[in-house]
């Protein structure tokens, strides 16, 4: 708060033409640490500069966050294979009652196949179908991405001091491999650039362990699958990426101010 003395002497100064330095702090309520939870895709547009995968955010934003959060989470945008739009390419009004949903989990060898096979992985149990036109994947590869990324970031979470390096390795697949080539030998290339992470252990090992892609189900796929009600209805997303403070999903943005702002939204509500 500035009072208004205070502020009188500024705009005093700045009308003379004087140069006025104005330092801000800010402070949330320590008994209060708010638990945040992070929704985004695995195939996000690299030209999409709203994302939290941006530099500006994880570089400047989050380091001055980290300190004040109980818990983060990352939740990736992968849909159940029980309700696939059929019109895949306007998979974002998916939940409007006018769109007709396919069974993926049914269609091997039924008339919907192609369309299951693109978009899904383990017999249609986990589908990603609102792939951006013009891209070199399909939705399979993006559900594939998710479950690398997720593992990564399991093999991170624990350690306050490690979320930065997931933001990056996350940050250079959207930049290298989701521009072009969204496949394991790319996202293998982006871990191996960076210490403190082995993509074979971390990584590889974990998916093959939660039952890879090929089975009837894949843990870690599992703990992320969602259908399209649930995730506009039950929690609120209604595009991403989306923010979710304390059970209130609360817009993202990259302005510091904005996210603040969201803190407090969700804390209020505690």
């Amino acid at each position: 708060t500035i009072r208004t003395t205070d502020a009188q002497r500024i705009r005093d100064l700045v009308e003379t033409g004087e140069e006025v330095k104005v330092k801000m702090e800010w402070i949330i309520p320590q008994q209060q640490k708010p638990s945040v939870v992070l929704y985004t895709s695995a195939g996000t547009d690299p030209e999409d500069s709203n994302s939290f995968l941006e530099p500006s955010f994880f570089n400047s934003t989050l380091p001055l966050l980290l300190p004040h959060l109980d818990a983060l989470d990352i939740r990736f945008e992968v849909l159940d294979g029980l309700y696939v739009c059929e019109d895949h390419n306007a998979a974002a009004n998916c939940h409007k009652s006018d769109f007709t949903f396919v069974n993926c989990t049914t269609a091997e060898n039924g008339t919907n196949a192609s369309l299951c096979a693109e978009s899904c992985t383990n017999h249609g149990r986990y589908c990603f179908g609102d792939v951006d036109p013009g891209t070199q994947f399909d939705g399979a590869a993006v559900v594939k991405e998710s479950a690398r990324q997720r593992c990564t970031w399991d093999s991170v979470k624990s350690s306050k001091e490690k979320w930065s390096l997931w933001f990056s390795i996350a940050a250079d697949i959207r930049r290298q491999c989701a521009s072009a080539d969204l496949s394991k030998l790319c996202s293998l290339q982006v871990h191996q650039a960076y210490s403190g992470v082995d993509f074979s252990d971390d990584t590889h090992d974990c998916v093959y362990n939660a039952g890879e892609y090929s089975s009837a189900r894949n843990e870690v796929l599992e703990g992320q699958r969602t259908s399209f009600d649930v995730l506009v209805f039950h929690e609120g997303v209604t595009r991403m990426p989306a923010m979710k403070v304390n059970n209130k999903i609360v817009p993202f943005s990259l302005s510091l101010g904005m996210i603040i702002s969201g803190f407090c939204a969700g804390l209020r509500d505690q």
